[in-house]
């Protein structure tokens, strides 16, 4: 399996965060993402998961199954929590 993301482009607010963002991530592999406050990496990753609309660009899981999402085939773990203490 491999995760491909071609001249990806993410919109929040009516602001463009990033544009032109390009990689290829296969099974095995790990993909590094580095940047400023406010560049976008976090929305990345809420793009590969699906909780996000790609404004512009490809995102596909080759080898994968055809008939369901991305959000459906990718997991997410974020930072904090998701029960309340």
């Amino acid at each position: 399996m491999r995760l491909i993301g071609t001249d990806l482009a993410c919109r929040r607010g009516g602001r463009e965060v990033f544009a032109g963002a390009s990689f290829r991530v296969a099974a095995g592999e790990a993909l590094t993402i580095s940047g400023r406050n406010g560049a976008g990496k976090s929305s990345l990753l809420r793009l590969v998961c699906g909780l996000l609309r790609i404004a512009r660009g490809r995102l596909v899981i080759e080898g994968g199954d055809d008939e369901l999402t991305i959000g459906e085939q990718a997991h997410y773990l974020g930072h904090l929590d998701a029960l309340k203490p």
